[in-house]
């Protein structure tokens, strides 16, 4: 297994690096690829990862049609360990108590939300009431708990908080004007982040009382929770934005179409183009290119995952996606890491992981 992280200690270790002056610079870094594995899944929903296992979660895009579980731990052999039946739309890991949430469900009023524990695949806890329409987009909250999730049959943006009652409480706000099919959350504000998967904007939330604070007229691709930053799909281009002034603070033409996943941990940006097997790296402070690597002729890259661990997932599938893979590739740098020895002395944790997601 790899070593183990936590989201906790990475906010703790790069605010304390800032504070001493010690944050680190950017590495020269390259992707190498270890084991992939081949399964049968179908439709494909969002995929995210606990680094802390070594798991990760593949949704179906459908709520009945199940959750498939894909054992990296060793990535060179990797296996699969099944799933959870009926209930794989949405996936949301919490890397801190390994549970991960999707939700079940496939017409209106019989959707809820389901909370499984990452090592047993058991179900732990569902929301006492249902959600609106069919089963969606899941996003947690690394450092509250709380899980957001839209749904694909209505307009609906639903709040859930596990640790209140015996199965949680659940709250949510209607009249959106909007089939959400994607959610984000950003850490470093609590703001909320819906989209409409057929239109070109994105609605901001308050992620405590779900009150809408804004509208951006761009498609939100994923967050960065540790250096507040928000990453937008303009068209083909990408564009990151500050998570509080919304200035633009950089942009890559090309990048905006396909797969999208930041490592907030280590300040990486990770893209795969539409219809392309290669996926890149970027220095997410720069926005500069650090290295790509090809998966093979014919293989289209359709999620990435990541972490934080040093480690990103990429789902392929063949044209028409009638086989489906995961690859696990590795980021190694060529510079040693950044000694840590003055962080530890104040008693502080240290480095540790991230975040999601997703998509």
């Amino acid at each position: 297994m790899k070593p183990s992280v936590s989201r906790a200690g990475i906010a703790a270790g790069v605010l304390s690096a800032l504070l001493l002056g010690t944050a680190p610079a950017a590495r020269a870094v390259s992707l190498v690829t270890h084991g992939s594995l081949v399964f049968g899944h179908g439709a494909i929903g969002e995929i995210d990862v606990n680094p802390n296992s070594d798991r990760v979660y593949v949704g179906s895009g459908f709520g009945s049609n199940g959750t498939t579980v894909l054992d990296f731990s060793n990535p060179n052999a990797p296996v699969s360990l099944g799933g959870v039946a009926g209930a794989g739309a949405g996936i949301g890991v919490n890397r801190n108590t390994g549970r991960f949430y999707t939700t079940d469900g496939t017409v209106f009023g019989s959707n809820r939300i389901r909370e499984f524990d990452g090592a047993t695949n058991a179900q732990t806890r569902t929301s006492p009431t249902t959600v609106s329409g069919c089963g969606g987009s899941v996003a947690v909250n690394q450092l509250s708990g709380i899980v957001y999730t839209t749904t694909q049959c209505a307009d609906a943006l639903h709040r859930y908080d596990p640790t209140l009652g015996l199965n949680g409480t659940i709250t949510g706000v209607t009249g959106l004007g909007m089939v959400g099919s994607n959610v984000v959350v950003n850490e470093a504000t609590g703001l909320v982040y819906a989209r409409n998967g057929s239109v070109s904007s994105t609605k901001v939330y308050d992620g405590t009382s779900l009150a809408q604070v804004g509208t951006i007229g761009m498609a939100i691709r994923d967050t960065d929770g540790v250096n507040n930053r928000l990453y937008f799909s303009d068209g083909t281009v990408l564009r990151q934005l500050d998570g509080t002034t919304l200035l633009q603070t950089g942009f890559l033409n090309g990048e905006g179409n396909g797969a999208v996943i930041v490592d907030d941990v280590h300040n990486w940006l990770f893209t795969a183009a539409a219809g392309s097997d290669t996926v890149k790296i970027f220095d997410g402070a720069t926005m500069t290119l650090l290295d790509s690597i090809a998966l093979g002729a014919g293989q289209q890259v359709q999620q990435l995952a990541t972490g934080g661990d040093g480690y990103v997932y990429a789902l392929t599938c063949t044209a028409g996606c009638a086989s489906t893979s995961m690859a696990a590739i590795e980021v190694v740098s060529s510079v040693p890491e950044p000694a840590t020895a003055v962080i530890l002395a104040f008693g502080l944790a240290g480095f540790g992981a991230g975040r999601r997601r997703r998509r």
